[in-house]
């Protein structure tokens, strides 16, 4: 009798159906974390409404009559019902049966479409619908016919929707194929039970016996039963599903979905290799993915200059792969020298900004092409193959490029002279001179008597070239040659600063026969290269009787072949630069003074100075000569250059010992605090070539005496510091190139 009045009611109910579609009222859209306009949303929401329809399962409820409903019951609109309970009254007022709230959210770089149909008169979701999509407008208009099919029992495949992008470009099997309960009927009771189901992870999509539930957490009171519950959340976990007898008590149920993935840890060595998954690249070693879709995959590790290696590696679910990757070097070294050095190389093409001699320690394996160049010689080039773990070496000799130069030299009237030669600072010999040359640019430079000349020539390839050089006036006077040797340099006879006694050897070099006068220096000044001296500002420190003071330097130290005084060491050095020679260092100054390290106490011997030899303070030509005073053996001041010739070095220098204390290059110590006197105080004990002293320091030094100075002070050994910045009546210039 009761299965009888239940099928005549399900006949009923079908026919009632057939002659009247189930009325839906489908709210505005909401959208969350993307940009649609409202235009947009309207336009989403009555393509929505036509799919629907299309389905042949509902009928959307039309704009206009939706309007009418509510003006009747004195409503403006419906645009901001989102709750539950408003969309229950809204739908009761316009008389639908059912109400369709859609929400479309961001989920990074895809979105998101939830739709869920309530059935007004049951006051229970009906059908509920979950469409991943990409976020564009076009994209999430096209997903509304899922929407529609899942909402209507009908869902298909997403057409423009977006699908979980492969990690690495692998493939997974999706889901598991599980029994959804579509089959099962309840028999009808008025018996009903609350369900409330969760899953981990939480939001999975849920179905109970093959309808759309929503997402989890979710809890309804359904009708007590048979159920299947199903959970679906994407393509990186299995579907899971549970089977419950819901009574009046209720039931609660999780479902725990299994990982569809697993990680995946790649190693090398050496390490920060390149990592490729399915020939993508996706970081560098060491490399890790902890959520790589379950399945096999094709991973190369590969460096620049290794041979690369390449594996099928299963990633499974829920479980950790390690793999590592061990490259093997393919490259080699080169060692590229050429004769003569300094040849610009190439390999491949490519300029390495290398010079010969050069070791190239990776190079990858295989031909190469190397290929030097030098300026004046011809171009080499050589195919090398390098192996793995070799070294090569490459050896070239290159050809010069030849051409003819022809010398001739003439003094300052014109007369043809014989003089030195030298090219490239190398000497050749003496002019008229012929030979042969690389075709490149060179510094030729000649010297006839005191005159010298010095041109930049081009010899070009298979060519004869004639230079005819004049002589110029020496802009620094006579020039005295010291060729080069070894001496010892210091002395036990003086203070501190003069020892050790150590070897030292020098390299030749010319020295000006005379301290620098008034008239040489003069002539600088007027060209506007040196500054002029100190004479009248009143910063120049003027001896007289025993003291100094700061005052105006007198007349009679001013005529034009005495010394210059009152020039301080960055004068000094900008004169000796003008003339084309440099400041003595030390070790030249005392090497000169010693006649080419013959001497070791003063110019001439070893017997005290005295007027005879020098420009000096001296109490017994005083007396002798009942001279007034005995600085500059009694005229109080320097004498012109020259005036004591006995006194002379052996290759004729003058004035070496007094007249004027004489500029050199060298810093002589560094002043520590509170004055304190720092290293370097002496020399070091070891053997040097072509010393130039500290490289730094806070004083410089002078040598040679001067006329205010006894015997003692002017022995070649005697050392003295001045600040650089000061200028003194008492210290002048001497230049050497």
């Amino acid at each position: 009798m009761i299965l009888v009045a239940f099928a005549s009611l399900l006949c009923g109910l079908a026919s009632a159906q057939e002659g009247r579609k189930t009325i839906v009222l489908v709210f505005p859209i909401k959208v969350s974390g993307i940009a649609i306009t409202d235009a947009q949303r309207v336009q989403l929401k009555d393509y929505l409404g036509t799919r629907l329809t299309l389905e042949g399962v509902y009928s959307v409820m039309p704009e206009s009559q939706v309007k009418a409903s509510l003006g009747a019951a004195k409503i403006e609109s419906y645009q901001d019902c989102y709750d539950e309970s408003c969309r229950i009254d809204m739908t009761k007022t316009v008389y639908a049966d059912k109400s369709l709230s859609v929400d479309i959210n961001s989920e990074g770089s895809t979105c998101r479409i939830t739709a869920v149909l309530y059935d007004i008169a049951q006051e229970a979701t009906e059908s509920a619908a979950d469409v991943e999509t990409a976020c564009g407008f076009k994209e999430i208009k096209s997903s509304m016919v899922a929407v529609a099919a899942q909402l209507s029992r009908k869902a298909g495949p997403v057409p423009g929707s977006v699908a979980p992008a492969a990690v690495g470009g692998g493939s997974v099997k999706h889901g598991v194929q599980i029994d959804r309960g579509e089959t099962i009927v309840n028999a009808m009771t008025d018996k009903t039970g609350l369900v409330f189901i969760e899953t981990d992870p939480p939001k999975a999509s849920l179905m109970i016996n093959g309808k759309s539930y929503g997402t989890a957490p979710y809890q309804d009171e359904l009708m007590v039963g048979r159920y299947i519950v199903s959970a679906t959340l994407n393509s990186y976990y299995h579907d899971a599903a549970q089977e419950i007898q819901l009574t009046t008590e209720g039931a609660k149920v999780k479902l725990t979905l299994p990982p569809a993935f697993g990680t995946l840890k790649v190693t090398s060595t050496p390490d920060g290799s390149e990592v490729l998954i399915d020939d993508k690249p996706v970081g560098r070693t060491p490399y890790a993915d902890e959520r790589l879709k379950s399945g096999q995959y094709q991973v190369e590790v590969r460096r620049d200059l290794y041979a690369p290696v390449r594996k099928t590696v299963t990633v499974s679910d829920g479980k950790v792969t390690a793999e590592t990757f061990n490259l093997a070097a393919d490259f080699g070294g080169l060692n590229v020298n050429s004769t003569p050095p300094g040849a610009m190389i190439t390999i491949d093409g490519n300029a390495t900004g290398k010079a010969t001699p050069a070791l190239f320690p990776q190079l990858a394996t295989g031909l190469h092409i190397v290929t030097v160049d030098l300026e004046g010689y011809g171009r080499q080039v050589e195919n090398v193959r390098i192996a793995a773990g070799s070294s090569e070496r490459l050896d070239l000799k290159l050809s010069p490029k030849m051409g003819r130069l022809t010398v001739m030299t003439v003094d300052e009237s014109g007369a043809p002279c014989v003089g030195t030669l030298s090219i490239d600072g190398s000497p050749v010999g003496q002019t008229p001179w012929k030979g042969d040359l690389i075709a490149v640019s060179h510094k030729v430079e000649a010297r006839c008597g005191d005159g010298a000349k010095s041109e930049t020539v081009t010899v070009e390839h298979n060519a004869q070239k004639s230079l005819k050089l004049q002589m110029e006036p020496s802009k620094g006077g006579r020039w005295v040659r010291l060729p080069g040797g070894t001496f010892q340099m210091g002395s036990k006879k003086g203070d501190g600063d003069e020892t050790p006694i150590h070897s030292v050897t020098l390299s030749s070099f010319e020295m000006s026969a005379t301290e620098v006068t008034v008239a040489q220096y003069g002539k600088c000044v007027v060209e506007g290269v040196c500054s002029a001296p100190h004479w009248d500002d009143k910063t120049c420190f003027i001896w007289e009787g025993d003291d100094w003071k700061q005052g105006v330097l007198p007349k009679e130290f001013r005529g034009d072949d005495v010394p210059v005084v009152c020039v301080d060491w960055d004068q000094a050095a900008a004169y000796a630069n003008w003339v084309g020679g440099r400041l003595p260092t030390e070790a030249e100054w005392e090497y000169a003074a010693s006649s080419g390290g013959q001497i070791k106490e003063y110019p001439w011997g070893a017997k005290a100075a005295t007027c005879e030899k020098a420009v000096m303070r001296d109490e017994l030509f005083q007396k002798k000569s009942k001279s007034p005073k005995p600085d500059g053996c009694g005229l109080n001041r320097p004498w012109p250059v020259c005036s004591k010739l006995s006194g002379n070095t052996v290759q004729g220098l003058c004035d070496m010992a007094g007249n004027v204390w004489e500029w050199v290059s060298d810093w002589y110590w560094i002043s520590g605090p509170a004055g304190i006197f720092e290293w370097p105080y002496g020399y070091s004990s070891k053997a040097q070539t072509n010393p130039t002293g500290p490289s730094s320091g806070t004083y410089r030094v002078i040598r040679g005496g001067a006329w205010n100075n006894d015997s003692f002070n002017l022995r070649i050994n005697k050392r003295e510091s001045v600040h650089p910045g000061r200028k003194s009546n008492a210290v002048g210039i001497r230049v050497v190139r």
